[in-house]
């Protein structure tokens, strides 16, 4: 049980750094490289933020169709010496209708900070994603903030996660990693449509730690739907040490063999 103290979070003062309404939305167009599955330029999206921020919110915005994909870095310093601290957060296109991702966790971005962002996806000359960014000050009693995201299983070379196939009960777990790269205070989770590959309409999904055979389960049951768009699990403290192995396991709401795929987010100091 805990032991009384407080808890940690305490956010206030939210600066929304988002541009006019375009055509992406509430969001500044981050253009891919017009090779599929590349970054292109960092774009800014930030020249020098206001306050010091312990908490973010990153949205994703994409006019996406079913099988596209796309991933967005997002770093800090001056142009021509960014240095990506989030990266391949996911935008996972399943029908006609776009796409949105939000993405909120602890950070630590100083007053003056320059923030970019730059994009890749799944297709040559592909959409270009919008991105918004919303940073939080925090109370005496907020957790401090993280330095950094990993993406743990996402694959540069298909814009995609580990896909995961199942059926009517939860499927066999795939792996993610073998063994985590670092300590991490929390994670968070996107569930996507495996670029439409055998796409289920309704899925939930596990997240798991440990060997094989002996995986258990984190992160339970994090559902995602066609209509509604791509699951993404809120952020959650649950620490993670280095060398741990990360898996996930999927369902559907339909018979065997459909699939989604996963990314595991892990947040660090």
């Amino acid at each position: 049980m805990p032991g009384g103290f407080p808890e940690g979070l305490d956010i206030c003062n939210p600066v929304e750094y988002n541009p006019t309404p375009t055509g992406n939305g509430f969001a500044t167009a981050v253009a891919p490289s017009a090779t599929a599955n590349t970054k292109g330029a960092f774009t800014q999206l930030v020249a020098a933020t206001s306050a010091d921020a312990c908490w973010c919110s990153i949205l994703v915005f994409f006019a996406a169709t079913t099988g596209t994909e796309t991933a967005v870095d997002i770093a800090v310093g001056a142009s021509g010496s960014e240095v990506v601290v989030f990266n391949n957060l996911r935008c996972s296109g399943a029908g006609s209708q776009n796409a949105v991702a939000t993405f909120s966790f602890p950070c630590a971005i100083p007053k003056g900070t320059r923030i970019s962002a730059r994009s890749q996806v799944n297709a040559a000359s592909g959409t270009s994603p919008g991105v918004a960014v919303t940073l939080f000050d925090g109370g005496f009693t907020q957790m401090e903030g993280a330095a950094g995201v990993d993406a743990i299983g996402f694959n540069s070379a298909t814009s995609q996660g580990v896909a995961l196939t199942g059926g009517s009960g939860k499927g066999s777990y795939g792996q993610l990693t073998a063994a985590t790269a670092r300590d991490y205070i929390g994670l968070f989770a996107y569930v996507g449509w495996n670029a439409g590959t055998n796409l289920s309409y309704y899925t939930t999904t596990d997240v798991a730690i440990g060997a094989g055979g002996s995986e258990i389960v984190i992160v339970p049951d994090i559902t995602a739907s066609y209509q509604s768009g791509a699951g993404i699990s809120p952020f959650l403290p649950i620490a993670i040490p280095a060398g741990a192995r990360i898996a996930g396991r999927m369902q559907s709401v339909f018979g065997s063999g459909y699939q989604n795929d996963l990314t595991v987010y892990g947040v660090y100091r």
